[in-house]
C-alpha cells in the first residue's frame, strides 16, 4: 500500500497537481509507522536532488538537530535517505 501512494504522490507533484513538499508531507506521515516527524521534509527534498538523474547520491545531508540515523550519525548519505524514508517514486 505505502509504494502505491508514494507512487502516486510522485504522479501528483509531476503533473503539478501538488507539490513535492504536501506530498512528502502525507507520504512521511501516512505511509510510515510510527510517522516520520516533519522535520525531515527538508533532508528528504535534499536527498531526493541529490539522487535524481545526474545527482550525487553519496552526497552527505545533515540531519535535523535531536535526529539520529539508526547508528547515531548526524549526517548520512542522500541514497541512504531515499532508502529509509522509500522516497524512491519520487527520483526522476
Amino acid at each position: 500500500m505505502g509504494s502505491t501512494h508514494a507512487a502516486e504522490y510522485a504522479g501528483m507533484v509531476r503533473d503539478g497537481s501538488t507539490t513535492l513538499r504536501a506530498a512528502l508531507t502525507v507520504h512521511l506521515q501516512s505511509n510510515h509507522y510510527p510517522p516520520v516527524p516533519l522535520v525531515m521534509i527538508e533532508p528528504a527534498e535534499q536527498a531526493i536532488k541529490a539522487c535524481s538523474t545526474g545527482g550525487q547520491p553519496d552526497q552527505l545531508i545533515r540531519l535535523p538537530d535531536r535526529i539520529a540515523y539508526r547508528d547515531g550519525r548526524d549526517a548520512i548519505e542522500a541514497h541512504e535517505i531515499v532508502r529509509a524514508l522509500h522516497l524512491g517514486a519520487f527520483l526522476s
